[in-house]
This record gives structure tokens, C-alpha cells and sequence, in this order.
């Protein structure tokens, strides 16, 4: 079932990879939240949000998989030296 969830936005918006990974689709802008175990590598990931530093949601291997050279991560302070080297 389809749910209006803003302006231009529905539930086919969203889509929920397993334990607690999640792609956001906003217009033209991919947002991923928590990328933890992902089975495919986009590498479409405008915006990856992590919202803390267990293992089941901040995964650099699978931040990798999402993340390409223009991507802005969204992460707090205390364990920004923790994320994956970007390559350019």
C-alpha cells in the first residue's frame, strides 16, 4: 500500500534493506540512513546519515558501497576520525 508522507513524497520513497538500513529516495537526491550489510553497491548516496557508532549502523565497508566522490556525510563529532578514507 502507497502512503503520502510529504509534499512530493511516498512510502515507495523509501526503501528498507534489512536490520536498519534505509535509502531515502528526495527528488533526485538519494539519502541513505545507518548502511549496515547492503547487498548491492550504488555508489548513489548523495547524503549518508549515521545516527551512532554501533557496529549495525556505522559500517565503513558498507558506507563504501553507497558513498561516491561527491557524497556528504552526516555524522556527530566524536567519531568523525572513525570514517573510511574517501577516495577522490
Amino acid at each position: 500500500m502507497k502512503y503520502k508522507v510529504g509534499e512530493n513524497m511516498t512510502t515507495d520513497d523509501i526503501e528498507v534493506f534489512g536490520h536498519n538500513s534505509i535509502r531515502v529516495k528526495a527528488g533526485n537526491k538519494n539519502i541513505y540512513i545507518d548502511s549496515f550489510e547492503m547487498k548491492i553497491s550504488p555508489k548513489d548516496a548523495d547524503f549518508i546519515l549515521i545516527t551512532h557508532d554501533h557496529y549495525d549502523h556505522f559500517s565503513p565497508e558498507d558506507i563504501e558501497k553507497v558513498a561516491n566522490s561527491n557524497t556528504v556525510m552526516v555524522v556527530r563529532s566524536p567519531f568523525c576520525r572513525r570514517m573510511p578514507k574517501r577516495k577522490l
